[in-house]
């Protein structure tokens, strides 16, 4: 496991030395699904660059856009029925 010098901020700040990939999977999807910002995810995560996080975590994304589009469509919905 990397040291706490190199592990992710996420990890850094629970106390632990490292992560497995499959924790840190779950972290980002689980704030990804959840509605959390790509940016936030990736300083968490300590990746370098936010199109690493996004290639890696995208696939959530469009679930979140499908969510988006039910509000407006909901809302739209209420707004013509006024």
């Amino acid at each position: 496991m990397p040291s706490p010098t190199t592990s992710p901020p996420l990890t850094a700040a629970a106390g632990l030395d490292g992560c497995t990939c499959t924790t840190c999977h779950a972290f980002a999807t689980f704030l990804l699904d959840q509605g959390e910002e790509l940016r936030t995810v990736m300083e968490l995560l300590g990746h370098s660059t936010i199109r690493m996080t996004a290639d890696t975590y995208g696939h959530v994304l469009p679930a979140r856009a499908r969510q988006a589009a039910s509000a407006i469509d909901r809302l739209v919905g209420e707004e013509g029925t006024a």
